[in-house]
Parts: structure tokens; sequence; C-alpha cells
């Protein structure tokens, strides 16, 4: 049973108080909070999307022109259940009172809400469970099908399970964002107590607390998402400008990226990919005194699109 321990509270107690519980997991999920997000009612809706627009063109006198009409799409977005769950021996609950540190509920609540981001987070770019909504990646596959991206740049790599992706997103209520379900987001409902049961059957006092939600990922249209694959550390395959540039020059006019998303692997390849500018004086030669190599900073930004790191983004991908 996934319940805490007197062991657990001991290793709780004792400790500095301004320096608090100090945090080893992946606990940052920065595509989350920098996501657009909206609430709907239900949890799931319709949208039309118009595929083709009618031909028009120039034509002499007393020619006519072929009539033609648009193409229109219907899609479906779903909001699909997530959930967590935190239990704790309501005795164990009781010894940890009074100690000088948070409660132990409310370190696991802080705790829960901390792991629903990186769920979802990785969700966002993987699609990694199958009962969720699908994810950024499997929106922009290698090669395009129906209702799928086309903007994707492959940067070739070959070494296999080392491969990462740079994404980047236009956001928009008609395109890229967060859907949370029935008028709520994540909802972390209060410690309550309740009959928990042992491995052997056995009953005994605790206290539980569940965090419920429904979500939903909307791409609205095949323009708002577009990724570099088989992004790997292979000479010449690494992230660079190059890269980034022929990905933005395949959005259409009007659709420029609001953020780039990468590993720190990539941001690093990124900046090292740079020239730096070296300053000197007159007789000295420049670098004369350096050992290594001048590297570029990490880079913020990429012609004013802003770029935001992950650890969501893996950097052991199978090469596609």
């Amino acid at each position: 049973m996934p319940v805490h321990t007197l062991l657990d509270v001991a290793k709780l107690t004792g400790n500095d108080v301004a320096v608090g519980l100090i945090e080893e997991n992946q606990t940052f999920a920065p595509e989350v909070l920098s996501f657009l997000s909206r609430v709907i009612p239900g949890t799931q809706y319709k949208t039309a999307v118009a595929t083709t627009l009618p031909t028009t063109g120039f034509t002499a006198a007393n020619q006519g022109i072929a009539p033609t009409r648009s193409t229109f799409d219907q899609r479906l977005t779903e909001c699909f259940i997530f959930r967590g769950a935190v239990e704790i021996d309501l005795a164990v609950s009781r010894a940890s009172e009074g100690l000088g540190l948070p409660d132990l509920e409310m370190i696991e609540a802080s705790r829960v809400t901390r792991s629903a981001l990186v769920t979802l987070g990785g969700q966002i770019f993987n699609g990694t469970s199958a009962a969720g909504f699908g994810g950024m990646k499997a929106f922009t596959p290698k090669t395009a099908t129906s209702g799928t991206s086309a903007i994707v740049v492959d940067a070739t790599g070959t070494t296999a399970t080392t491969a990462s992706s740079i994404y980047a997103v236009k956001f928009g209520i008609q395109d890229a964002h967060l859907v949370f379900g029935n008028g709520n987001t994540l909802q972390l409902g209060e410690f309550r107590d309740q009959q928990l049961t042992d491995a052997s059957g056995n009953k005994y006092g605790g206290r539980v607390a569940d965090l419920t939600a429904h979500v939903g990922l909307q791409l609205g249209n095949v323009n708002c998402v577009g990724r570099i694959l088989n992004v790997t550390a292979d000479s010449g395959k690494t992230a660079s400008d190059s890269l980034i540039s022929q990905l933005i020059e395949k959005f259409p006019v009007g659709y420029t990226p609001d953020v780039l998303y990468m590993s720190r692997r990539s941001a690093g390849q990124l900046a090292r990919s740079r020239s730096v500018t070296i300053f000197s004086q007159a007789g000295v030669a420049p670098n004369a005194a350096r050992t290594t190599p001048n590297i570029a900073s990490r880079v913020q930004d990429w012609d004013g699109i802003p770029i935001v790191l992950s650890d969501n983004i893996g950097i052991t991908d199978a090469i596609e």
C-alpha cells in the first residue's frame, strides 16, 4: 500500500526549517504553466476546420472559370479523466503534528500537484498515456498524414535511442491550447477520514485526498505546431540556428510560433553552435590566456521567440 510509515515521519523531523524539504525528483513542468489553457463546461466539443479555399483567378473577356468550393473537416477535442491520490495512516498523520514542519498532509498535497504537472507535461509532448489525449509528437510525424502537421524538419541523426525533438507552438483559441473540462482545472480535495485496507485485508483508519481533472489538448489546425526530429549528439546533427530557421520557414505567414520547447541538451547544443565575439586589446592575441574555447551563454530566444526548456522532452528517443 502506498502509505507512509513512522520511519517516513522520522525522516521529516529534526531538519533545518529554513531549508525545508529538498526535492530530488523532476518537479518542474514549465510547458504546462506556459501553455495557453481554458475551461469548458463539458468534457468535449467539435470544431469546424476549413481545409481548402475556392479557386479564383484572372480570365479573358467572355471566358469563365470553373466553379469550385471550400472543403471542411469536423474534429473532436476531448477531455480525459486525470487522477492522483494520497493515503496516509491516521496514526502516522497524528504523529507528524506539532513538529515545526509543514504537516505531512500539506507536504503530500503539494507534491501530488507537482507530480500532476510533470505527468501532464509528458503527455503534451509524447502522449505517454494511452488513456489520455494525443501528444504533439504524434501530431508532427516524419511523414504527414491527413489531419497532422507537415511542419517538420529532420535533423537526420542516426545513433539509436539518442534522439530529441524541438517543438514550435502557436497558441490561440483556434490553435494550440490545453482544455480543462467540467468547469474546473486540477482539483485537489480536502483530506478526509476513511477506512483503509492493508495487504492482508485488515482495516485501519486513514486520511485520503483525491486529485481529479478532465484534461484535453486542442491542436486546432495543422499550422499550429511544428517539430525538428532526430536531433542527436552526432556531428552535424545537433540543435542549431540553421535547423530552427528551416522550421520557422515552414510556418505560413501569420502563424509565427509563440514559443520553442526543447531539452536542456538541445539548448546547450544551440548555444555552442553560435559564434562568440572575443574582445581583445592591441598587441594581445585573442584568447591568449585561455586554455578552453569561448562558449556562448544559454540562448534565451530565437529571433524574439522565447525558448522554454523541459525535461519532459526526451534525449533518448528512438530514431524516426
